[in-house]
């Protein structure tokens, strides 16, 4: 009879095999030692759930789950303080976030790439993009556990698409609700791109949508995230849809993602 041995001792080692994958290793190596990197951990310092990790981004990365023996929930609670400082501007915390999500994005790029005929790189761009995207917007606050899996999930919902949510949601192009449906609420357990109980990835960014535009946003702005993450079209599809390039969704997307954070993000909500 096998046994379980349990998780390996110590940090994930992250061996990438492509090309780009190996680039991509040596920029966070690059990066990690950097002057950016070095003034995140020193604002970190003065947080009490990062402060005792804060020797190096490394350790922080391994706290945050990307060392197996952490207990889940301890990863949880370092990698949402991580995730509040993201979507209150703090690029080095993004960042670190994102290196905490490259193995699973990398394995879901290789899944899916096939099934979905492109290349295995042009997938992983989209993710990454996406899982740049939820980061700077994930709802920390309302879904506090499990935080890797969520945004890995929504990175998945918003670059390739949810189960047809188009039946039950909005009209990106307006934002407002169809008749007879209401907008999906962020504690929504009725469905999710799954079709397990839970929010909605997709819930949570039309509540996002919606007070960008009680703010002031632009429906114009908005529509290419509600395009990507609220109907769930690849941003492919998106470019077909607006007559752009690929690139020009990518730039619109980050746009309407900055507009955003300027909006409903408090001034100096990034402790020091």
């Amino acid at each position: 009879m096998s046994h379980r041995s349990g998780p390996p001792a110590g940090p994930v080692i992250f061996t990438p095999r492509s090309v780009v994958l190996r680039r991509w290793q040596a920029e966070w190596e690059r990066w990690a030692g950097g002057t950016e990197a070095a003034v995140g951990l020193a604002r970190w310092s003065c947080d009490p759930l990062l402060a005792p990790h804060t020797a190096s981004v490394v350790a922080v990365l391994a706290a945050c789950g990307r060392d197996l023996t952490v207990p889940l929930g301890e990863a949880d609670a370092v990698l949402a303080a991580l995730v509040r400082r993201a979507r209150a501007g703090d690029l080095a915390a993004a960042r670190v976030v994102l290196e905490r999500l490259m193995p699973a994005l990398t394995g879901q790029a290789r899944r899916r790439c096939h099934r979905r005929g492109v290349s295995f790189d042009q997938l992983l761009v989209e993710l990454v993009g996406s899982a740049w995207i939820v980061i700077r917007c994930y709802p920390v606050e309302r879904r506090p556990v499990k935080v890797a899996a969520n945004l890995v999930g929504d990175a998945v919902g918003l670059a390739v698409g949810y189960v047809p949510l188009v039946d039950r949601l909005t009209d990106p192009a307006g934002l407002t609700p169809r008749p007879g449906t209401s907008a999906p609420d962020a504690g929504d357990t009725s469905a999710t791109a799954s079709g397990a109980g839970g929010p909605t990835a997709a819930g949570e960014l039309f509540a996002v949508l919606l007070d960008g535009r009680a703010a002031g946003i632009p429906a114009q702005r908005l529509r290419v995230l509600a395009d990507l993450g609220v109907l769930g079209l690849s941003q492919q599809e998106t470019a077909a849809r607006a007559g752009v390039s690929e690139r020009a969704v990518r730039a619109r997307r980050d746009v309407a993602v900055e507009a955003l954070r300027a909006e409903l993000v408090p001034a100096g909500a990034v402790a020091s």
